[in-house]
């Protein structure tokens, strides 16, 4: 499956979900395109989404949106596998996937304020490192 049509897919459920629950898309998506971003590498971190926090108006219509957020990506994991299940891998795909989790590397020990924080506050560093992948490369 090309990286556009996973792209559409993913966008059109959190768009979806957004709406449903009253939420700005365009709002969140923006606030995501500027967090995952490597000002280093001039680039987007990923295919894009939406991301949000600190939403402290109303708990519990926040929990709502976030639960049907949580259970869209049944439905989005399902959509993607599905056209992928035949897909034939070949070695570009896996050097690929491997720099893709590089840069997962780069904005978690770079930027990302919860790993951040765990480094800096004394935090466990297994537990701050698991979410690392075993294997990636750069270039």
């Amino acid at each position: 499956m090309r990286t556009i049509k996973k792209k559409k897919i993913i966008h059109n459920f959190l768009k979806k979900v957004c709406v449903q629950n009253k939420k700005n898309y365009k709002k969140y998506k923006k606030w995501c395109d500027k967090y995952f971003y490597l000002p280093h590498r001039g680039e987007a971190r990923g295919i894009g989404g939406i991301f949000f926090d600190y939403e402290t108006k109303d708990w519990i219509k926040n929990f709502k949106f976030v639960r049907e957020l949580g259970l869209s990506f049944i439905d989005i994991s399902k959509k993607i596998i599905k056209r992928k299940e035949k897909f034939k891998w070949a070695k570009k795909d896996k050097e690929k996937q491997l720099l893709k989790r590089g840069r997962y590397v780069e904005f978690n020990l770079l930027y990302d304020r919860g790993t951040r924080f765990g480094l800096n506050s004394g935090g466990n560093i297994d537990s701050i490192l698991m979410s690392l992948p075993p294997e990636a490369r750069w270039k």
